[in-house]
């Protein structure tokens, strides 16, 4: 079983989407499908999240060791996950005492050869006086010889023991190290949440509130959230709006009281993509004094609005290339993978976005080479030219689309970056574009290897085209 599909396995073991996968690792729902379907293997820092998510060892993960989910042993994810100034922290003073280990280690190791090779020098002096003494008795050389030999033997015998046990020493600090690691991130959260828990509950305004997102006009490009708020302490005559902040821009709307102290409303925000997060909060005036509560955040909302599309190279990557010759896209093909609706199911005004334009090109550093045009066919992927990977073929699901390149050539230099991209544009006119990994050509190397990692380029304003 491959790492992609055990993140796909324990990924609906947990009842979660890819989107909510996604929004969990803070990463775009299209890098956990290139993830499962092994187009991609995802960041260390991420196969961590994962692993506490999904209540199992990153070993577990990697295939490297038996899952202990199974043995009724699973963490808490909540618990043992650090901050990163945390796991930076624990990390450098594991590196510094690992790195004190592994110099002492190599002390050792220095003084055992020096004692060797003092040994062995003296067992070299003890050789030539035995060989000064043979003209008065080869048995007495004989003797000398034999306990040279069997006292080196001993000396060997016993350094490699010494090696040994030096080795046994500094694996068991090693996972003495790694259980102290787990010990302190368990510590350190707990504490951590309790803090972090108690001030929320001594400075919160509210004793309740909520958010949700009422409309989505795409056309107009508006979102429109529902907000309520109930004080902690009510005061008659207080007053209440909510408040959005984006960017170096705001919108505010008052607030109307209803039963129980309730206060409720609407708020209309802009929807683009260089609106960024959006902040919500109740602002609070009593008796002159104004006061926030944060209510909701939401992020890359406009990004969400998109249809979901990958994009997948076939045949490019181990593909032989040299630098200044002539590079064929003969047998090159691209499968764009999405159902094209929206990734959220969000209340649309007019429906949700879906792609009503494809076009797949290869660009070279960014730049459009060739455009591929639409394929029919099934998907054929070659072997490569080193022999050290075995490509799978793709199988075409309900919405693919398949994309083949012609005869076209391109040339390459050392350090040139090929990347395949989808350039999409949906029912309300937005064009957005969508990146498969990028291939470089290495000085060392004779084919296309992995690049830069460029998936899910929303903006195409990088792009030429």
């Amino acid at each position: 079983m491959t790492i992609g599909s055990r993140i796909a396995e324990l990924r609906k073991q947990k009842g979660l989407s890819q989107e909510a996968l996604g929004e969990a690792l803070h990463v775009t729902r299209q890098s956990i499908s290139k993830w499962e379907s092994d187009s991609a293997l995802p960041e260390i820092e991420k196969l961590v999240s994962m692993s506490h998510i999904f209540g199992v060892s990153v070993g577990a993960l990697l295939g490297v060791e038996e899952n202990p989910a199974a043995e009724g042993t699973q963490p808490s994810a909540a618990k043992d996950e650090l901050t990163p100034a945390q796991l930076k922290m624990v990390e450098e003073i594991v590196s510094r005492y690992t790195e004190a280990l592994r110099e002492e280690n190599e002390r050792r190791r220095e003084e055992e050869r020096f004692r060797a090779s003092s040994a062995a020098k003296k067992e070299q002096e003890a050789s030539e006086v035995q060989a000064e003494a043979q003209a008065k008795s080869r048995r007495r050389k004989e003797i000398g010889i034999v306990a040279a030999a069997g006292a080196l033997g001993v000396v060997v015998s016993l350094f490699s023991h010494r090696l040994d046990d030096l080795d046994s020493s500094y694996r068991g600090v090693q996972n003495t190290l790694v259980n102290m690691q787990s010990s302190v991130n368990r510590e350190i959260n707990s504490l951590a949440n309790r803090v972090e828990s108690i001030l929320a509950e001594q400075n919160a305004l509210t004793a309740d509130y909520g958010c949700e997102i009422n409309a989505v006009d795409v056309k107009k490009g508006t979102v429109t959230f529902t907000l309520y708020a109930v004080p902690k302490v009510y005061k008659e005559g207080m007053k209440v709006e909510f408040v959005a902040e984006y960017g170096k821009s705001s919108a505010s709307a008052p607030a109307g009281e209803g039963e129980n102290a309730r206060f409720s409303g609407e708020l209309t925000c802009p929807l683009e993509k260089d609106t960024g997060p959006i902040l919500l909060s109740a602002a609070f005036y009593i008796d002159g004094e104004r006061k926030t509560q944060p209510i909701e955040t939401y992020d890359a909302l406009y990004e969400a609005t998109l249809p979901i599309m990958d994009v997948h190279s076939l045949n490019l990557m181990w593909k032989a290339a040299e630098p200044g010759k002539p590079f064929s896209l003969s047998g090159c093909q691209a499968l764009v993978r999405g159902a094209g609706y929206s990734v959220k199911e969000l209340p649309y005004v007019g429906g949700a976005p879906r792609a009503e334009e494809v076009r797949v090109g290869i660009f070279l550093n960014r730049k459009i080479a060739a455009w591929a045009m639409p394929y029919s066919g099934e998907p054929v992927v070659v072997g490569n030219t080193s022999g050290n990977a075995t490509a799978a073929v793709p199988e075409m699901m309900e919405g693919d689309m398949l994309f083949a390149f012609g005869d076209e050539e391109i040339t390459l230099q050392f350090g040139d970056e090929l990347t395949v991209a989808a350039v999409i544009i949906d029912q309300y006119g937005r064009e957005f574009l969508v990146a498969d990994h990028s291939l470089t050509l290495l000085e060392d190397a004779n084919e296309l290897v992995w690049g830069a990692s460029t998936d899910a380029v929303l903006d195409p304003a990088g792009y030429e085209y």
